[in-house]
């Protein structure tokens, strides 16, 4: 896993088994990845909001909201960025 940080400093160590990237970019780069590779319909693609729960080098365990981007409105299939 890439170091992820936050705006505060503080270091993601462990994302829960959730995709998250630091940047919009990044995740962006991936989710044109899964279209290309999996035929992916990009219209359908949102972009918003969600809860998850992280575990970070100084505040421990924490339940946050990330910007994610889901191609799969029916799942849980996310990706989430923190920039």
């Amino acid at each position: 896993m890439n170091t992820l940080k936050l705006s505060n400093g503080d270091v993601i160590i462990d994302t829960f088994q959730n995709l998250v990237l630091q940047t919009k970019t990044e995740a962006r780069g991936f989710l044109m990845f899964l279209i290309d590779d999996l035929g992916l319909d990009e219209s359908s693609i949102l972009e918003r909001e969600e809860k998850l729960t992280i575990n970070t080098s100084v505040n421990g365990i924490i339940d946050t909201s990330l910007s994610c981007l889901v191609f799969d409105s029916g799942s849980e299939d996310y990706i989430f960025y923190i920039d």
